[in-house]
Order: C-alpha cells, then structure tokens, then sequence
C-alpha cells in the first residue's frame, strides 16, 4: 500500500502524491474510528485472523446499516408521522 500524504512545502524535491486519493483518505479514517467505538474491535479479542476479520467486516456491515437507516428511515418516518398527525388533528375537531 502506498501512502498519499503531500509533502512538505519547503521540501526542496516534491514528493509525488494522489490528490484524489488524498481528499477521499478521510472516509477511511472516519470509518477506522467507528470501527474503534466497537470494543471487541478496538481490543481485538480474537486470535485468530480470520475471526478478527470477520468481526471487522460484521461491525462494518452494522455500521453502514445504521447510517442508512438514519438517512432513508427517519425522513419516512417524519413524513409518515406528520401525516398521521393531520388526520388526528382532523378527527378530534
């Protein structure tokens, strides 16, 4: 793996780097750090690789699927409750 960290700007040779690979490295890091909210990830518990592994990939799975269901769900269920909320309104007057 390649790093893609830009050099210094006083460095005398450029350091050649990936600028689009550089503005995406946040992503990775953003997701390492939820990965390390997860406490049998963050002490890793497992011995075996391939169980440690498979621990990272199920806290990934969960953790994107809470991010969609924060961004599709919660709107749904905004717009679903303020509709019922009209009827309610409409039935008690």
């Amino acid at each position: 793996m390649r790093d893609f960290i830009p050099g210094r700007k006083q460095r005398k040779a450029p350091v050649k780097y990936d600028k689009r690979r550089y503005k995406r490295r946040n992503c990775i890091e953003i997701m390492f750090g939820r990965l390390k909210d997860w406490r049998r990830v963050a002490t890793r518990y497992d011995r075996c690789p391939k169980v440690f592994l498979s621990a990272i990939a199920l806290t990934a799975t969960v953790i994107y699927w809470l991010l969609i269901l924060t961004l599709v769900m919660i709107p749904i269920l905004i717009i679903f409750l303020s509709f019922w909320e009209d009827i309610f309104q409409n039935f008690l007057h």
